[in-house]
């Protein structure tokens, strides 16, 4: 399998953020703009298999797990 350098882009598109939110949980964080393979190397070196995804204002905008990131 090879993967691309194609940025990924969550789908979620809650415009109210809460606290109890599971994306705004502690843990690895890429922003929308990085590749598969920038997210997949952040899940490695943080041995978890997601992280959260956040925009160019720095706001959660998903959670993406490693699975999702690497079905074709």
């Amino acid at each position: 399998m090879t993967l691309d350098q194609t940025p990924f882009r969550s789908t979620r598109t809650n415009a109210v953020q809460t606290t109890a939110d599971p994306a705004d949980a502690a843990g690895p964080q890429v922003w929308e703009d990085m590749t598969v393979e920038v997210a997949l190397s952040v899940m490695a070196a943080a041995r978890t298999g997601q992280v959260v995804v956040r925009d160019e204002d720095g706001m959660c905008t998903g959670l993406v797990t490693r699975d999702r990131l690497t079905a074709r």
